[in-house]
């Protein structure tokens, strides 16, 4: 399973953020999840169905990435 990432430094939480992982999702590759967006804001939530957090504030990266992903 490929998990796609994007990575931003701002604080606030903007939909731009998605864009890219939007875009992966359309070409249409097989066993790609959803993804997440790591950036430096406190907010933790889902924008169509993307995982949008704060790496640094999470105790499992690898889990909140992965065994969430596959469950």
């Amino acid at each position: 399973m490929l998990i796609p990432v994007e990575i931003k430094s701002d604080e606030t939480f903007s939909m731009d953020f998605i864009k890219g992982l939007e875009r992966f999702q359309a070409l249409g590759v097989k066993r790609v999840a959803s993804g997440a967006v790591l950036f430096n804001g406190k907010q933790q939530t889902n924008v169509r169905g993307t995982r949008i957090f704060n790496p640094l504030l999470i105790e499992n990266i690898w889990e909140t990435l992965v065994l969430r992903t596959l469950a």
